[in-house]
């Protein structure tokens, strides 16, 4: 298992990051030498974008195709929706004082 905490540059809208935070999440199981695996994200729209097989033409079109491409590297990999838990959970740590310190993986 692992994790990834950091700032995205260049991240016009939450959707986009959404969509980045799971190529990244995706290099990094891969590096691991993980072969199955499960990507969850609250992010609905790109779940179901990476379900698909129809051809994606919005905005994020080059993440949905390479977070394709990185996951037919793996035996299993699935993508599922975590809901608000997630999203509720960081903001309880927030309220704690609790907060992320940033990693960054090569």
């Amino acid at each position: 298992m692992g994790t990834y905490a950091g700032n995205r540059v260049g991240v016009v809208c939450p959707f986009m990051l959404e969509a980045s935070a799971d190529v990244c999440a995706l290099k990094l199981v891969q590096q691991m030498g993980f072969l199955n695996i499960e990507i969850e994200g609250d992010a609905l729209g790109f779940i179901r974008k990476l379900q698909g097989v129809e051809e994606d033409l919005s905005p994020i079109e080059t993440l949905v195709d390479e977070a394709k491409a990185k996951s037919r590297y793996f035996r299993s990999c699935s993508f599922m929706h975590t809901g608000l838990g997630a999203i509720w959970l960081l903001i309880v740590w927030q309220n704690m004082g609790w907060e992320y310190k940033e990693r960054r993986y090569s």
